[in-house]
């Protein structure tokens, strides 16, 4: 075989083709410690402007690049290129492809999420520094999840526009396309909370690598609001590993805490996620009341 060097001499970046590409997607999110899966990938992939590619040798795939976008922000979801292959210029190439194919189609600000390694990268490129989300984690705690309250408080299609409402009044945009494609996912399910019929609280419970779950979006107008509903989603999910990033700082970070959730480690060496803004991004995703991190 050849030296993995000689495969970078020549490469394409080309359109992320699901079939032919998640297998070695998979493989970079499993040495890089991610826990994501194709469900995710699938949904950031399915929004309409939504952009990826990947680098490829003759041999191999050598790196991708995954985007998608929230009215015209573009939000720059996730870059892996194999460590072999990372003295090379197929990051930049990479993010240049992608980059420029968004603006066609009427991206006008960007937002993204560094880990230590891509710190630099984001300042180099002038994009400026904000708020964080860390990575947290909880083990089994009983034998089976008791499911029968939770299950109580399912949510379905014709719960539809109260989601989006309230994802709108905490997120600051209407994501029409994002929640119908959660709701299409068979992987994932949102639960709520509802006061008089109105949808007060809400969290989506996506699967995550090694029979885990993470619970994302999570939604409400104050943390009295939330609180009931975590406690029974915490509580009716207690069989499984349990992963959410909380904003670091924010009531749901010392919440899970108090809940004995913990940092993995292989976060806590790369942690937490900065998130970096440039061009006319507004205030989307920056009101108080967001909490967790909805991006992949």
């Amino acid at each position: 075989m050849l030296p993995f060097s000689n495969f970078t001499e020549s490469f394409e970046v080309l359109p992320l083709d699901m079939e032919r590409d998640y297998e070695d997607i998979d493989g970079l999110f499993e040495l890089e410690e991610w826990p994501f899966i194709r469900a995710d990938l699938e949904v950031s992939h399915g929004q309409p402007r939504a952009t990826a590619m990947v680098a490829r040798s003759p041999e191999q795939l050598l790196g991708f690049f995954a985007t998608h976008h929230f009215g015209n922000i573009g939000y720059l979801d996730m870059m892996i290129v194999d460590p072999k292959a990372r003295v090379s210029r197929i990051a930049i190439k990479l993010y240049m492809g992608v980059t420029r194919q968004m603006k066609r189609k009427g991206i006008n600000g960007w937002v993204a999420h560094s880990t230590n390694d891509s710190y630099r990268m984001f300042k180099l490129m002038r994009y400026t520094q904000g708020q964080s989300f860390t990575l947290f984690a909880r083990d089994p705690q009983s034998a089976e999840s008791t499911l029968v309250e939770l299950e109580s408080l399912r949510l379905g299609s014709a719960d539809h526009d109260q989601l989006v409402a309230l994802d709108r009044d905490v997120f600051g945009l209407a994501r029409v396309d994002w929640v119908n494609s959660l709701l299409e996912q068979p992987s994932a399910r949102f639960y709520g909370r509802k006061i008089a019929g109105k949808l007060v609280a809400s969290v989506c419970v996506r699967q995550r690598r090694g029979n885990a779950v993470c619970l994302d979006a999570v939604n409400g107008r104050s943390m009295q609001d939330l609180a009931p509903l975590l406690e029974t989603a915490v509580d009716g999910l207690a069989g499984q590993r349990l992963e959410c990033f909380a904003k670091t700082g924010s009531a749901l970070h010392d919440y899970l805490l108090e809940k004995q959730f913990f940092v993995p480690t292989f976060f806590k060496e790369i942690g937490p996620l900065v998130e970096w803004r440039k061009g006319n991004t507004g205030d989307i995703g920056l009101s108080e009341n967001v909490l967790s991190l909805s991006w992949f």
